[in-house]
């Protein structure tokens, strides 16, 4: 009897699971209020109504709650239940994280909440559930449910299992920061530029900058796997701060000397951000040169950005969801970017939601980026890397850097910012802000550009011819009047 009841309530589990993980995974755009979310949970086992049909052979197989209520119990057998499962939803909504409401209703019961069902079933029929806000909880619930035992453990790099073919410096803390050199040799460079990658690329990123280009002026490039990426061993320490001083250490025992350059694309700039706040400005450092960042994220936690600007972002909300599963959930977050039963990583691909016309041309044209797929990310070294980058990167900071003041009062070096109008990973609004703020910045934007410029043929000559030469093409000045998209 045992064997069979534990196989019925399997065949149960999974049955239910199947039909949570059919509806509703877009939950992220949703601001779901808690009486949303109290009414969706009534109808969260839909897929067991048929165990409790008497024709189903596995209802009488199936135990029975361990509480029992008498006759005269059952009118307000509701009221006790909800007492139980709903004591968090008398405190505030905002004291309330998605986690710990999810984690509250799984351990509430499933056969408590079957019975709240069909107890209500009649209300649910009335139409004054939102049915969105109960699709997508449902959805929800059941990713949580699969996801419970797939924690990941941290593991000691990316590359743990790999053998290491390229060169790499010891930092003082003892970790390993792989490297390579492009361009002319080191020695004979009149400039010399560190490269920072972005999530989910590495070292081995391209930076179309024409060969003529870089023989003329003499341009020696040097990109590294940053913590935990690549051969690069991974930071259990690892900080906003922490990449700065990577990068400096980087720079001293290769010896670049008293002048460089920083290049930061995308999520690479929160390092290049680090810098300007962390490194002073002293004789054979960073600052005394200048600095460029390639369509670089906005962390919607910034104080400084204005609530007018950001509260209907949609991206905003996205983020938040992701740093919450990130943050508290892990393992539902390694379970959803692993599956294979729905579309998750591979949506991004060619997705005009966060691509334009122009970057989805791009992607048919490069690899792609290796460390996104699927098989790369269920190396647990290679999530946890990309989840931690993720988190540092949309996480609370030590400063918001339009506090920062100008790290060059004399005009001896610059800042800039490369921005794609059509950008929809990085909305244009927020870096004019930002540009805006920090008046020091030369702001520069790709009139039909996305988020993939580092692609486009042409822009990588001109943001060098900017940051070395201080050129400027009127093609790339912003468009004030313009309609913003």
């Amino acid at each position: 009897m045992g064997h069979a009841t534990s196989t019925a309530r399997a065949t149960l589990k999974h049955n239910i699971v199947s039909r949570l993980l059919y509806f509703g995974f877009h939950f992220s755009s949703l601001n779901l209020s808690a009486f949303d979310l109290r009414l969706a949970s009534l109808i969260l086992r839909l897929g067991v109504q048929d165990s409790r049909n008497p024709s189903n052979p596995c209802a009488d197989k199936l135990e029975k709650p361990a509480t029992i209520y008498k006759s005269k119990e059952r009118e307000r057998g509701i009221r006790l239940i909800n007492h139980n499962i709903w004591s968090p939803l008398k405190l505030k909504t905002q004291e309330v994280s998605g986690v710990q409401l999810i984690n509250h209703f799984l351990h509430a019961g499933m056969i408590e909440l079957i019975d709240v069902y069909q107890q209500n079933l009649p209300f649910i029929h009335s139409g004054k559930v939102s049915k969105a806000a109960v699709v997508l909880l449902m959805g929800l619930l059941g990713m949580v449910y699969q996801a419970k035992k797939l924690l990941p453990p941290e593991t000691s790099g990316a590359a743990e299992h790999s053998p290491v073919t390229s060169s790499r410096i010891r930092l003082k803390d003892g970790r390993y920061l792989a490297y390579r050199e492009r361009g002319v040799p080191k020695e004979k460079a009149k400039y010399k530029i560190i490269l920072v990658h972005g999530l989910g690329s590495s070292k081995e990123m391209n930076f179309l900058a024409p060969q003529e280009l870089i023989d003329d002026l003499g341009i020696y490039f040097l990109l590294f796997d940053r913590a935990g990426y690549g051969e690069s061993d991974p930071d259990p320490k690892r900080t906003v701060k922490s990449e700065a001083h990577d990068i400096q250490e980087l720079a001293d025992q290769l010896q670049l000397g008293s002048k460089f350059y920083v290049i930061g694309v995308s999520m690479g700039s929160y390092s290049t951000w680090s810098c300007l706040k962390y490194i002073p400005n002293r004789q054979n450092t960073l600052f005394n040169s200048s600095v460029a960042f390639v369509v670089p994220v906005v962390n919607y936690r910034w104080p400084s950005l204005p609530d007018s600007l950001i509260r209907e972002d949609y991206r905003r909300k996205l983020v938040q969801w992701s740093i919450r599963f990130a943050n508290f959930a892990p393992g539902l977050l390694y379970w959803w970017v692993t599956q294979k039963w729905l579309p998750s990583t591979s949506t991004l691909e060619r997705n005009p939601i966060f691509f334009n016309d122009r970057d989805i041309d791009i992607l048919k044209t490069i690899s792609g980026f290796a460390m996104l797929t699927q098989d790369k990310l269920r190396e647990r070294g290679v999530f946890d890397t990309l989840r931690r980058d993720f988190m540092l990167a949309f996480g609370k900071w030590e400063f918001d850097p339009m506090d920062l003041s100008n790290p060059y009062p004399q005009n001896e070096s610059s800042v800039h910012i490369w921005q794609g109008y059509e950008d929809k990973v990085v909305p244009v609004q927020l870096q004019r802000f930002v540009s805006g703020k920090l008046p020091w910045i030369r702001y520069h934007e790709v009139p039909d550009g996305g988020h993939l410029i580092v692609y486009y043929n042409g822009v990588c000559e001109a943001i060098l011819r900017a940051l070395l030469l201080g050129e400027e093409q009127v093609s790339y000045k912003p468009c004030t009047t313009k309609v913003l998209p």
